[in-house]
């Protein structure tokens, strides 16, 4: 991989940790330059395709680099370093490498401690949903709504997901807290249906991990469990989930259906879904990302972007969910070219149970 860097010694110094790490010393020398050119040169071959059994494999790295004595004195805290490292480089959206410094362990300190809090929060129940209203633009009723988790943290108050999410999923804890979102979710509405406060889908957006085989039924069964009927259940996916293996994600999204739930995109237009893709796969509704909403009308290639995302979905006949609304003019628009749902602050922000409530009955009467 590296014969050409002169240092055809690493694979003496080569040793697999564990699972999928592995750690390369490189004594002597211009250690950061040397440690920044092989973990790049491994990296770029590690973007070729692979050939298992006639099935094309795409595969990338992360790398840390700690480097001695500037970063750690001993080989226990070099090694951590590195580790901490090649995890901030994970954090940076993977494929590609990072250098340890003292914002990095602080930074890792803090996830650690955040995780060790995760696993605390989902034994005492600290997580809450708030929701958001998703309105017709013809009518201007509320249709339905999206559970948002919230953590509300003994000490800190109430965060976003922004602030754990990341985390629950790195540390193989959102399955837990997923199936508890859908649960609950579902229950509310359940109790709404029978107070009166109308029909409505509500929408839970699910972590890929959680369509693992051993995740997946166990996801439908928390729904199932609420005594809601699931097709009131809207599941959102990230349209990222469909590029993998079409096969298998098929009949994930088949199973799916054939419990009942409905299927959505979420943020649509960020990936790479083809019209192929769309055709294929069960949808039901497409949401088009707040990035290209922001600057509508007055910029004229995401006002492209969304009218030609508004027109396929209706060729396909799928729904449009136009997210992160806050304007007028964004409304109008929107509205002109026949969308069919908006969610955002133009209308709420997302509200606890009781308020959320009270905005649908004041809404809808």
């Amino acid at each position: 991989v590296v014969s050409n860097t002169g240092r055809d010694d690493i694979w003496q110094n080569l040793a697999r940790l564990g699972g999928d790490e592995f750690s390369i010393l490189l004594p002597g020398g211009n250690a950061g330059e040397d440690a920044a050119y092989v973990a790049n040169r491994i990296l770029t071959v590690l973007r070729n395709s692979f050939d298992i059994d006639g099935q094309e494999v795409f595969v990338t790295g992360s790398a840390g680099i700690a480097v001695y004595p500037e970063d750690a004195s001993t080989t226990d805290s070099l090694m951590r370093n590195a580790s901490a490292a090649a995890e901030f480089a994970k954090q940076q959206g993977r494929d590609n490498y990072q250098f340890y410094s003292r914002e990095i362990n602080k930074r890792a300190k803090e996830r650690l401690n955040i995780e060790s809090q995760l696993r605390r929060a989902i034994d005492n129940k600290e997580f809450v949903l708030h929701y958001q209203p998703k309105v017709d633009v013809a009518t201007g009723k509320v249709l339905s709504m999206e559970a948002l988790v919230r953590w509300q943290h003994p000490e800190r108050g109430l965060l976003s997901p922004y602030h754990f999410i990341s985390i629950a999923e790195g540390a193989g804890l959102i399955a837990d807290i997923g199936e508890w979102v859908i649960y609950e979710a579902c229950r509310q509405n359940k109790i709404w249906q029978s107070e009166g406060l109308g029909s409505l889908n509500i929408s839970v957006n699910v972590s890929p991990q959680q369509f693992a085989p051993k995740h997946l039924q166990k996801t439908l069964d928390a729904a199932i469990k609420s005594g809601m009927d699931l097709k009131y259940l809207e599941i959102e996916i990230t349209e990222s989930m469909l590029m993998g293996d079409e096969e298998r994600t098929l009949d994930i999204l088949n199973q799916i259906r054939k419990a009942g739930p409905k299927l959505s995109i979420d943020d649509f237009g960020t990936g790479y879904s083809s019209f192929g893709y769309l055709k294929r796969f069960p949808v039901d509704e497409i949401k088009i990302d707040r990035s290209f909403l922001v600057e509508i009308p007055q910029k004229k290639d995401d006002c492209a972007i969304v009218r030609a995302i508004i027109a396929m979905a209706e060729s396909l006949e799928m729904s449009v969910v136009a997210e992160g609304v806050e304007r007028q003019d964004q409304l109008d628009f929107l509205s002109e070219l026949k969308c069919d749902v908006i969610q955002g602050f133009f209308f709420s922000k997302p509200l606890p149970a009781d308020e959320f409530a009270k905005y649908v009955r004041d809404k809808n009467s």
